[in-house]
């Protein structure tokens, strides 16, 4: 799984969407500016989504569980995902700052502000924290030639799944 966030502007982070590079251990800014109202508009005006000043993202890269597994691949991208949310949220609790899994979005709006293609990578789920801000305008539209955040060392060897595409596209909520 992959791992981004998408903020306004906050103490010491600039408002933009970031890619989490575990081998550089930071935040790689992808766009600059405050695009929150793009998961306003996927989620059909979600409040929780509305209030949140940060949102998490978490994609899932098909092919790193499907070379192992093959077709139970797919369902082992969830329970990866789900093991990550779920500390997140118990994380969040603890340190009480609300927080909401969504699962419900219109998938291409996330995966084009992302600069993922949403089948060999797909956005997954994305949990918004805190409230009480409204979310600003639409800075600017994702360019749809975004180059997408540098592969994942080891993704020259990528094997292409179909089930795992077939299994997603039948998910995707347009």
């Amino acid at each position: 799984m992959e791992t981004y966030l998408l903020c306004q502007d906050l103490a010491g982070l600039s408002a933009g969407v970031y890619h989490f590079s575990p081998p550089e251990f930071n935040l790689r800014q992808l766009r600059a500016g405050d695009y929150r109202q793009i998961l306003v508009q996927a989620t059909a005006e979600e409040p929780a989504v509305t209030s949140s000043p940060l949102t998490l993202i978490f994609t899932t890269i098909f092919w790193r569980s499907a070379w192992k597994y093959r077709a139970r691949g797919y369902r082992y991208c969830y329970w990866d995902t789900g093991t990550v949310v779920a500390n997140l949220l118990a994380a969040a609790t603890a340190s009480g700052l609300s927080a909401q899994l969504i699962v419900g979005f219109v998938d291409s709006q996330l995966d084009r502000l992302l600069g993922i293609d949403g089948l060999r990578e797909a956005t997954a789920c994305f949990v918004p924290l805190g409230g009480g801000t409204t979310p600003a305008p639409i800075t600017a539209a994702p360019d749809s030639a975004s180059a997408p955040p540098e592969a994942w060392p080891g993704a020259a060897g990528e094997i292409n799944y179909p089930d795992s595409e077939e299994l997603h596209a039948a998910s995707r909520l347009g």
